[in-house]
């Protein structure tokens, strides 16, 4: 059976697709950066109060939609929701509601701090907001896009078992320390970046096409490895700031209507 090389022209139009697909997303990066831009200059005009009015109502649609983010958690363990979309959608629903929601209370604190319950409240939010970008970046580099299925190490490995390197590569101690941690649970993050960043100075050198194409095969692993241990860092840390941020939320309302 023979196989068909991938032309030029097939190669243009898979490019051309992938920048479609990516333009809602930019689109909707441009919008909102602009809306900020416009409010941030805006904000000693005093169109509206956060009291009441117009930035009232920001304030309980922001706070809604940051609320709103605890159904893509939840849908694993709560049926009805599983059940209802695809995961991918609510993982959009999840990013979209993210951006939103702080958007929604900028615009109700008018850009500035205020009091110091409002303070803590809108910095937790901005904390939250931030932590999430950070985690949408590193969600991207342990999937196949960003709602595509998680690459699997497994798979990684036999792409780089199919590959051909020579005998000095494979008795080569160094790399072979590489792939111990690599094939490890319980290497640190720290081992896993400079293994990755030892494999990029061995590609940088190597002119044999099958080592390189070894050495490719292992960067990517060990990339791989070392997002993923990133990603469940970040869980840790994403969750507390969140719950603390709907705690510091709730405190800011009580105080505001009591006094």
């Amino acid at each position: 059976m023979s196989s068909i090389a991938p032309t030029k022209g097939t190669e243009v139009v898979s490019q051309r697709s992938v920048a479609w697909s990516k333009l809602p997303s930019r689109l909707f990066a441009a919008f909102v950066i602009a809306l900020l831009l416009w409010g941030w200059s805006e904000r000693n005009e005093y169109w509206y109060t956060a009291d009441d009015g117009l930035g009232y109502a920001f304030g309980i649609v922001g706070l809604s939609l940051m609320g709103l983010l605890l159904l893509y958690p939840l849908r694993k363990h709560w049926k009805p929701l599983k059940k209802a979309l695809p995961i991918r959608y609510w993982f959009r629903m999840h990013m979209v509601f993210g951006v939103l929601g702080p958007v929604f209370i900028l615009f109700h604190a008018n850009f500035r701090g205020g009091s110091v319950n409002s303070m803590v409240s809108l910095y937790s939010m901005l904390l939250v907001a931030g932590s999430g970008l950070i985690g949408r970046f590193v969600y991207r580099q342990i999937h196949r896009g960003l709602y595509g299925e998680a690459i699997r190490y497994t798979d990684l490995m036999k792409q780089f078992e199919r590959t051909r390197p020579n005998d000095a590569f494979i008795a080569d101690k160094q790399l072979g320390k590489i792939r111990t941690r690599l094939d490890s649970n319980s290497s640190s993050l720290i081992m896993l970046a400079f293994g990755l960043f030892t494999l990029k100075r061995r590609m940088r050198r190597e002119t044999d096409p099958a080592n390189l194409g070894a050495l490719v095969m292992l960067a990517r692993m060990a990339r791989l490895r070392a997002f993923s241990k990133l990603f469940s860092f970040w869980h840790v840390f994403h969750l507390p700031i969140f719950f603390m941020m709907l705690i510091t939320a709730t405190v800011h309302i009580v105080v505001v209507h009591m006094y």
